[in-house]
């Protein structure tokens, strides 16, 4: 089936971006003397908001979740960054979807801030015409409303969200998307086959053949 808006996911659906969060979840919990939790937990970071992690993950009030985020994006800014990569295959296929003329989106529940910057390091900002995050000020925006933003600017038209995590998946469902799971990021198999979705791919060349057909 062809789309012409394809809305991305960022971590774990174009970048595998988890040692860089788990490092800075990691050093934001150890400068305010709390317990490092399991890595099955800690890699449960990476996809949702950094709010709805440390409260929910971490049992963390609204003032230890502000102190958290803020010490993770002090190192972020500075490391977590580029404690990142590509996955394989991924540059080649939005090259190829950009090339067959696709309307290429971003709709990360990172800050846009930090989006911008990942694309630009990883050469692939120019394959996207919207790119849309959340505030850093702002922790109540949901992958629901991230979506319905990219969509406004892109044309709500014949799209499709492709993400890795069910936030990604409800996020669709709730702006009457449709939804592709890509069983290589961080919600894996067992997380997305509970989700509606018209498809679950294993790897980036999967993704393209399904979107090329």
């Amino acid at each position: 089936m062809n789309y012409d808006v394809i809305l991305f996911d960022l971590d774990g659906t174009l970048t595998d971006s988890a040692p860089g969060i788990i490092n800075c979840v990691k050093y934001a919990l150890e400068k305010l003397n709390l317990e490092i939790p399991t890595d099955k937990v800690l890699k449960a970071f990476v996809g949702p908001s950094l709010d709805y992690s440390f409260k929910h993950f971490c049992g963390l009030d609204d003032t230890l979740s502000d102190k958290a985020i803020t010490l993770y994006r002090e190192r972020y800014a500075q490391k977590g960054l580029f404690e990142n990569r590509l996955f394989d295959g991924i540059y080649e296929c939005l090259s190829a979807l950009y090339e067959n003329g696709a309307t290429l989106c971003i709709a990360s529940s990172k800050p846009t801030v930090f989006v911008t910057k990942i694309l630009e390091e990883f050469e692939i900002a120019d394959f996207f015409e919207v790119v849309v995050g959340t505030e850093l000020d702002k922790k109540d925006m949901t992958k629901a409303d991230v979506i319905n933003l990219a969509l406004n600017l892109a044309g709500d038209s014949n799209a499709v969200m492709v993400g890795d995590r069910y936030f990604d998946s409800i996020g669709a469902k709730d702006n009457n998307l449709d939804f592709i799971g890509v069983t290589y990021g961080y919600g894996g198999y067992e997380e997305l086959c509970d989700y509606d979705s018209v498809a679950l791919v294993d790897t980036p060349e999967e993704l393209l053949e399904f979107l090329s057909f």
